[in-house]
């Protein structure tokens, strides 16, 4: 080490944290602030809290009820072998179904529409699932849910949205018949939706893709989506009825 306090290896750190100091003195502390900026500054506050606490509300929720349940309902066979990589990519709970069925819906069109390649395949049976992995999707769902109603009403509020999201447990569809009872007016399309709560839940699929995929899929009854749904998921005598 070099003797001289001059040196680059001394001053340049002695530099750094001056400046960051001299930076933080900069910086308005909330007791300098009038009154009047301290409450709607203490008022901000809050509510970011009080909404933040909300979105871990719901994630908790989604993580203890509706992934389980898709993970439950989905064939182990395939779960262990082929879906376990759609489902940590791309089972969201948003689309056009409840949000168990969702999760499987786009678990099994991720995995059908971009299969793992073969230099990359395991090459063995996942006997479990990453639970990081797990709480990144399920997130990522939350965040793609409280845009969905947000682009189709132009009035609702992050805060509202995921407050509808939390009462109408986690169904998009639900929370759109709540909004519309709440007196918010619909002036969105839901291509729209389904692009910006693609864009928010970090999907890696192309977001116009998927919003062109999702909107077909949305002027489907529910049992066109089972029937297209029982003729993609190969199932084994062992396995489960889904749908039961």
């Amino acid at each position: 080490m070099p003797e001289d306090l001059t040196h680059p290896c001394y001053s340049q750190p002695l530099q750094l944290a001056a400046l960051r100091y001299d930076n933080a003195n900069k910086k308005t502390k909330v007791h300098e602030l009038p009154s009047r900026a301290l409450v709607k500054c203490t008022e901000q506050r809050k509510k970011r809290r009080k909404a933040k606490n909300l979105r871990y509300s719901s994630c908790s929720w989604t993580k203890s009820t509706h992934y389980l349940e898709a993970l439950a309902r989905l064939p182990g066979h395939g779960l262990r072998n082929r879906y376990h990589a759609g489902l940590l990519k791309a089972g969201f709970c948003y689309g056009p179904m409840d949000p168990v069925s969702n999760i499987i819906l786009n678990t099994v069109w991720y995995a059908t529409t971009f299969p793992t390649p073969t230099d990359f395949e395991v090459g063995f049976e996942v006997s479990m699932i990453c639970t990081k992995l797990l709480r990144r999707v399920e997130c990522g769902s939350l965040y793609g849910l409280a845009a969905f109603p947000r682009a189709l009403f132009d009035t609702l509020t992050e805060h509202d949205a995921v407050w509808l999201l939390l009462v109408s447990n986690i169904d998009a569809a639900l929370a759109i018949t709540m909004s519309e009872q709440r007196g918010h007016v619909m002036s969105g399309a839901y291509s729209d939706a389904y692009r910006n709560a693609a864009l928010d839940s970090w999907h890696p699929a192309d977001p116009d893709a998927l919003s062109n995929v999702a909107t077909l899929l949305q002027q489907m009854d529910f049992g066109e989506l089972l029937s297209l749904l029982n003729g993609h998921i190969k199932w084994y005598p062992a396995d489960p009825d889904p749908w039961n």
